[in-house]
């Protein structure tokens, strides 16, 4: 379940997501993730390390867009891997931040009206979710899962990098947000 608060709280995080993101591009220039340090990408898995930075760029339309669900009253859910990755780390900082120091999230959200089920991420991990699929390449023994053929067919194949921009099969595909075009 996914409450107002969360939604709220959700928006600012993705905001700060997306801004630390430019300031990773930024930092990267043509470098690949390898060579040098950066705030969010570095949780990238590995098998997406070596991209060029031109692919890494992509992800700062997929904060735009998750955002964009959220100011239009939609719930931020991923249709695409590069999505589940920015939502899953937007979720896993504001975890984070919640659990730390609950004054400054409650703060943050401010008249939003309070309920019993605010800032449960596993729930809104079960909301927003289709699977936990990404979490699998994070797993150093399931190395090289994503080009697996047997797996084809049970959604693994969107792991692989060269799909993660991809709209799953199962969602309707988004008009692409106007600022990386």
């Amino acid at each position: 379940m996914t409450t107002d608060r969360d939604r709220a709280l959700l928006r600012l995080g993705l905001i700060d997501t997306d801004t630390q993101i430019d300031m990773d591009l930024d930092v990267l220039g043509t470098q690949s993730l390898t060579e040098v340090e950066t705030l969010v990408l570095d949780e990238l898995p590995n098998v997406v390390k070596s991209r060029p930075a031109s692919w890494l760029a992509g992800f700062g339309r997929v904060c735009t867009d998750l955002i964009g669900d959220l100011d239009a009253g939609r719930d931020p859910r991923p249709r695409c891997t590069a999505e589940e990755f920015v939502l899953s780390v937007t979720i896993e900082r504001l975890e984070d931040l919640v659990s730390g120091n609950w004054s400054v999230a409650t703060a943050a959200v401010g008249q939003v009206t309070e309920t019993d089920h605010d800032f449960i991420w596993d729930s809104v991990r079960q909301d927003l979710f289709q699977d936990n699929d990404l979490a699998l390449l994070y797993d150093p023994a399931l190395d090289g899962l994503e080009n697996d053929p047997r797996m084809a067919g049970e959604g693994i194949e969107m792991l692989h990098p060269d799909r993660w921009f991809t709209w799953f099969g199962n969602v309707e595909p988004r008009v692409p947000s106007g600022d990386n075009l």
